[in-house]
């Protein structure tokens, strides 16, 4: 996978953002303990670097006109502030916060690439997540190679020493 944006114009947010995708992709692949843990790294390194991702958002769309600008311009965290999160729902009864890591993997699904997007601080998205009822957890690019990660998973991601 390559960054939609070029490392050298975003650097470590950027760069980051690929150690992700290519961590998910790796535990998608194939799920071990060591993929799990190069994950957890991953994420670690991406909380420590204030790395940013999209977030789809509950406000309308309009499927018909087709993909929207918004994944390539999200609206800004503070302007998005009080909006609520689009959330995918399993047949399980279960809800969880999607997040983007590139507008390329936003826009893999129709369902995303027609809503308004916010850009979010992975730290911040995953926190709401875990402190918001209702919401189970988050997945991780999620029509593409993703990974779900519950709120037991956050919460030890968030209170680890490294993520702090």
């Amino acid at each position: 996978m390559r960054c939609v944006f070029p490392i050298v114009k975003l650097g470590k947010s950027c760069y980051n953002k690929l150690l992700v995708e290519q961590a998910v992709e790796r535990l998608y692949r194939e799920q071990n303990e060591t993929h799990f843990w190069n994950l957890m790294n991953a994420l670690n390194y991406a909380l420590e670097l204030k790395t940013r991702v999209l977030v789809p958002l509950d406000a309308a769309a309009d499927p018909q006109s087709g993909p929207a600008p918004w994944a390539s311009m999200p609206i800004p965290a503070e302007k998005a502030e009080g909006l609520d999160p689009w959330l995918l729902h399993t047949r399980k009864e279960r809800s969880y916060l999607p997040l983007f890591t590139s507008v390329k993997t936003a826009e893999a699904e129709r369902a995303t690439a027609t809503r308004p997007m916010a850009e979010r601080g992975m730290r911040e998205a995953m926190e709401y997540a875990l402190n918001t009822d209702g919401i189970d957890g988050v997945v991780i690019d999620p029509w593409t190679n993703s990974a779900t990660l519950d709120g037991s998973i956050l919460n030890g991601l968030l209170k680890s020493e490294r993520g702090s």
